[in-house]
């Protein structure tokens, strides 16, 4: 797996399917092997975050399988700077499911470490923006996973 994730011809897409495969694989096959999690998940988050640098070569469309791949591996520091790319795209190109991703990035970091008091604000307009009335059934297990890492880091802070 390791070989073709340093293959440069492989981009972020096909990373997150590689890893996503291969968790999924784990899971099916009741894997419990944490160290091979251990050796192989912080080379891959340094492979592909190098390739990453810091995200500003990207289309909007590359940001979002780079930040899937960021949620998958736990990437904290990158999924802070995509979230922060993403956002950086005018209104009119950016949808609800980049908010979506936008906010799972940015409260991802917030559960590991403290964000940024602007970066905080960000994620609780976003969060009022999508569903301070009305939360659509197709995003309930967004917001439900969201919900979740927003509590851990408030225990984290207290």
């Amino acid at each position: 797996m390791l070989d073709q994730a340093r293959d440069s011809g492989v981009g972020p897409c096909a990373l997150w399917a590689l890893i996503d495969q291969r968790k999924l694989k784990s899971t099916r096959e009741g894997e419990t092997d944490t160290h091979y999690g251990e050796m192989i998940i912080p080379e891959l988050i340094r492979i592909a975050s190098d390739r990453f640098g810091d995200g500003g070569q990207f289309d909007l469309k590359a940001l979002r399988f780079w930040g899937q791949l960021w949620l998958l591996l736990d990437a904290i520091d990158e999924a802070e700077q995509t979230a922060i790319a993403i956002s950086a795209f005018p209104l009119g190109q950016r949808d609800r499911t980049d908010k979506i991703l936008v906010l799972k990035l940015l409260t991802l970091v917030d559960s590991k470490r403290k964000l940024s008091p602007e970066l905080g604000d960000y994620v609780g307009e976003i969060y009022s923006q999508l569903w301070s009335i009305y939360t659509p059934d197709q995003e309930r297990g967004d917001r439900q996973q969201i919900d979740e890492l927003r509590k851990q880091s408030k225990v984290e802070s207290s």
